[in-house]
C-alpha cells in the first residue's frame, strides 16, 4: 500500500529544478550616422508592460538549494523510521476477520459453475485452485468499480485544484518572473514543507488503515491524505513554474492521464492474469527505493549527475506502469468490495508518481533548451 511514497519523498531531492528565471528581451539597432549602421549595435532591453520592472531574483540557492543540510537529513531519516514502525503496527488491523483482500464481503449462493474456477493463463496457474472473488455478483462488482473510480475522479479534480490555486497564489497575474509574497515564501523555506506534508501523508494512511471499513472516519481520512499529496505536489509544481516549466507541467498532466487511460482499457479487455506482477514490482521498488536513496546522498555532498538521475526516472516510468496495470486487475477481479478506499489511493499515488516521474523526464531531457 505504500509502495508509492518514498519515490514522492525521492523526487524531492533528485528532480527540483535549479535553473535561473529568464526576463523578456528585445533587440535594439543604434543608428545614429552611416557608420554605426554599417556596424549596428545590438543590445538587450528589457520590455516591461502594464507594471513596473520587478525586483532582482533572489539568489538562486535560496530558492532552489543544491544541497540539503546533514542534519536534516538525519532528521528525515529518523522520521521515516518512526513512520515505517507505524505501518507495521498498523498491518496488525488487517486481521482475519476484515474482509479485505483475503475475503470478500459479498459472495453468491448459486451452485459452482466451470466458469468459477481459475482458468490456464500463459503463466501456468493451476485451474483446480478456485478464486472466491469470481463467485461474486456481477452487479455487486461492477458497484464496486465505479465507486472506486468515483473516488479516484474526486482525488483527482482536488489535487488538480489545490496545485493551480497554489500556482496562482505564488506569481503575480501568473507571471512566473514575479513572485507574490506567498510566493517567495513557497519558493524559500516553504520548500520543505513538501517533506512535512508527505510525513504527515504516511501517518494518515496508518489511520486509515484501521479505520477503512469505518465510516466516515475512512472517507476523513481519505479526504486529509489527498489534501496533504495535494498540497505536496503543489509546492514541487510551484517550484517547476518558477523555473520556467509551466508547459512541461502541462504536458506531463496530459501524458500521465492519456497513460494511464489506455493502460487501463489494455488491463480490461485483456485475458492475461497479471497478479505475476506482484513479486516483480516489489523487487523492483526495492531497487528503484535503494538507488534514490544513492542519488540523494550523492547530491547532499555536491555529486549530483543528471544522466544518472533521467536513469532512474526512466526506470520508474516502467515500474509504475506496471503498477497501474497490477492495480488496475486486482480491482477488476481481485479486491474484496469492500475495499474502495484502498483501491482507489493505489491508483491515485500511481498516478500521482507517474506524473512526477514523466515531468521529472521532461524537464531533465529539455533543461538545455531553456
Amino acid at each position: 500500500m505504500t509502495q508509492s511514497f518514498a519515490v514522492l519523498a525521492s523526487l524531492l531531492c533528485t528532480a527540483t529544478p535549479d535553473e535561473n528565471p529568464k526576463y523578456e528581451a528585445h533587440v535594439v539597432v543604434s543608428s545614429s550616422s552611416p557608420a554605426t549602421v554599417r556596424a549596428a549595435e545590438y543590445e538587450y532591453v528589457p520590455v516591461w508592460v502594464d507594471h513596473p520592472p520587478p525586483p532582482p531574483p533572489p539568489p538562486l540557492d535560496k530558492i532552489h538549494p543544491n544541497w540539503v543540510p546533514l542534519y536534516f537529513l538525519l532528521a528525515l531519516i529518523v522520521a521515516w523510521v518512526l513512520v515505517m514502525i507505524a505501518v507495521q503496527y498498523s498491518l496488525r488491523c488487517w486481521g482475519p476477520g476484515s474482509s479485505g483482500e483475503r475475503k470478500p464481503l459479498y459472495y453468491s449462493t448459486r451452485p459452482a459453475r466451470k466458469r468459477d474456477f481459475g482458468e490456464p493463463t500463459w503463466m501456468g496457474v493451476d485451474p483446480s485452485v478456485i478464486d472466491a472473488n469470481m463467485s461474486i455478483d456481477a452487479s455487486v462488482r461492477a458497484a464496486f468499480i465505479r465507486k472506486v473510480y468515483a473516488i479516484l475522479a474526486t482525488q483527482l479534480v482536488a489535487t488538480v485544484a489545490i496545485v493551480v490555486g497554489l500556482i496562482y497564489a505564488s506569481f503575480y497575474k501568473g507571471n512566473e518572473h514575479v513572485l507574490t509574497a506567498f510566493g517567495v515564501f513557497i519558493t524559500g523555506p516553504g520548500y520543505y514543507l513538501s517533506l512535512l506534508f508527505l510525513i504527515i501523508a504516511l501517518f494518515v494512511l496508518c489511520c486509515l488503515m484501521c479505520v477503512r471499513d469505518k465510516y466516515p472516519e475512512n472517507m476523513i481520512c481519505l479526504a486529509v491524505f489527498t489534501a496533504c499529496i495535494s498540497l505536496e505536489v503543489g509546492i514541487i509544481c510551484v517550484l517547476y513554474y518558477d523555473a520556467g516549466f509551466g508547459s512541461d507541467l502541462l504536458l506531463a498532466f496530459v501524458l500521465t492521464a492519456a497513460t494511464f487511460l489506455l493502460l487501463t482499457v489494455f488491463t480490461i479487455v485483456s485475458r492475461i492474469d497479471f497478479t505475476f506482477l506482484g513479486p516483480l514490482l516489489c523487487i523492483g521498488l526495492f531497487v528503484l527505493l535503494f538507488w534514490s536513496c544513492i542519488l540523494s546522498i550523492c547530491m547532499a555532498f555536491g555529486g549530483y549527475s543528471a544522466s544518472w538521475s533521467l536513469a532512474w526516472v526512466i526506470v520508474g516510468m516502467i515500474i509504475f506502469v506496471g503498477f497501474i496495470i497490477y492495480d488496475t486487475y486486482m480491482i477488476v477481479t481481485r479486491l474484496g468490495v469492500d475495499d474502495y478506499v484502498i483501491a482507489a489511493i493505489e491508483l491515485y499515488l500511481d498516478m500521482i508518481n507517474m506524473f512526477m516521474l514523466i515531468l521529472s523526464c521532461l524537464t531533465l531531457c529539455g533543461g538545455d533548451n531553456r
